[in-house]
């Protein structure tokens, strides 16, 4: 199979995402999307906690200003400095949004939530009981799909009900924090480099395998790639294969240039375009301060060339007088994937008898075994869509 096959861009009219054939079959986005600011040539300007209460003095100056907040880390952190610049500049409380879920107990995160509410003192919460129709080929994604086709990520729709309940106001969003506090595959290795651990004999392999020389990194890294989808032809796992070890061998050695690099990937920009696009449409303004530029320049320069340890040790360096060590250190998070493919995916999948997307490459009876499996792997989300599309229009 020709490798520049992954280049084309699948074009059922639908498509209003622009997604490859590869991003469609593999539910898998990776490179530099050219659309993207380079936040290179930003200011610092001080250090990251000061540029993230800059970055959301705006939403807290428009109010009302709702912060969707799960009770995870990152929406906790954002509720906390929300909370702390209203309150500093003299302006309401943010609101806190949560949406809950029956019959997800992985989703389940009440307890956290009410930790969270309870240490900032907030008198306004603001929870949306289960939404029944945010599966992936619901109510909401039909609505969504009426007015912008095809989107990234796949269950973006999921946040529309918290999106219209913020109309009027800021919606502050924490996409962005597993990325930046979390998505550098480097970290553990610059913590025995920087002597913030020792170094234990298995890291010699993980060592070879950052800094090899560019061709030899895209082969380990090829070798490396996770099991592809059971739904593709053989030539299609090994195109994929190939494709997910140029992304992790471009992957920057650096803190400062990862956090460049990451604010520059396609699946970035294409989160950040739709949720721009959904929050626009439901009437607020989106704040995104994870991805903010003057943030990124600060907590690179903070960091230096070896950051400064794991999302643990990061978060509590700067966040640690915001929220409880508890809630800081967690372990736990909560997954939403259940949710997402529910009874109307099921339905769909048991009676699904129409074209398959992108027929040469995929399988239709190893994806519908895998839309029906106890846990459906998420990168099959894309191509449920695009099936649901076609079964429509037959």
């Amino acid at each position: 199979m020709d490798e520049s096959w992954y280049h084309e861009v699948w074009s059922h009219p639908a498509n209003a995402s622009g997604l490859t054939r590869l991003e469609l079959i593999t539910g898998w986005t990776a490179g530099i999307d050219a659309r993207a600011p380079d936040i290179e040539g930003v200011d610092p300007m001080g250090e990251p906690v000061a540029a993230l209460e800059r970055a959301l003095l705006g939403a807290v100056s428009k109010p009302p200003c709702y912060v969707a907040f799960s009770g995870g880390r990152d929406s906790s952190v954002l509720l906390a400095l929300a909370t702390r610049v209203a309150r500093r500049e003299g302006f309401d409380d943010p609101i806190p949004l949560t949406m809950r879920f029956r019959d997800v107990p992985e989703g389940e995160e009440s307890a956290w939530q009410a930790d969270v509410v309870e240490h900032l003192r907030l008198d306004d919460w603001k929870v949306i009981r289960q939404v029944e129709d945010v599966d992936l080929v619901g109510a909401e994604w039909r609505h969504s799909l009426a007015e912008n086709g095809l989107q990234w990520p796949p269950a973006a729709h999921g946040l529309l009900p918290l999106q219209r309940a913020a109309r009027g106001g800021a919606f502050v969003h924490g996409d962005g924090g597993d990325q930046v506090f979390a998505g550098w595959s480097r970290a553990a290795l610059s913590d025995v480099i920087a002597r913030r651990r020792r170094f234990r004999p298995r890291d010699v392999r993980t060592l070879i395998r950052a800094y090899s020389p560019a061709p030899a990194r895209r082969v380990i890294e090829t070798r490396l790639a996770p099991t592809p989808a059971p739904w593709l032809i053989p030539a299609a796992r090994r195109v994929w294969a190939v494709h997910q070890g140029r992304a992790h061998a471009a992957e920057p050695r650096t803190w400062p240039e990862f956090l460049r690099w990451t604010r520059r990937e396609r699946a970035t920009v294409l989160m950040l375009e739709t949720l721009e696009r959904q929050t626009r449409t439901a009437g607020a303004t989106l704040f995104a301060p994870f991805w903010d530029s003057v943030f990124l320049r600060s907590l690179g320069r903070w960091g230096g060339r070896l950051g400064n340890g794991r999302r643990t040790e990061v978060m509590g360096a700067l966040f640690g007088d915001l929220l409880p060590q508890h809630v800081l250190r967690r372990t736990t998070k909560a997954h939403f994937t259940r949710a997402f493919f529910n009874e109307p995916t099921r339905r769909f999948a048991r009676g699904w008898h129409g074209p398959v997307p992108e027929p040469d490459v995929v399988m239709r009876e190893p994806l519908r075994a895998a839309w029906l499996s106890d846990l459906p792997p998420n990168t099959s989300a894309v191509l449920l869509q695009a099936s649901w599309l076609l079964a429509g229009a037959c």
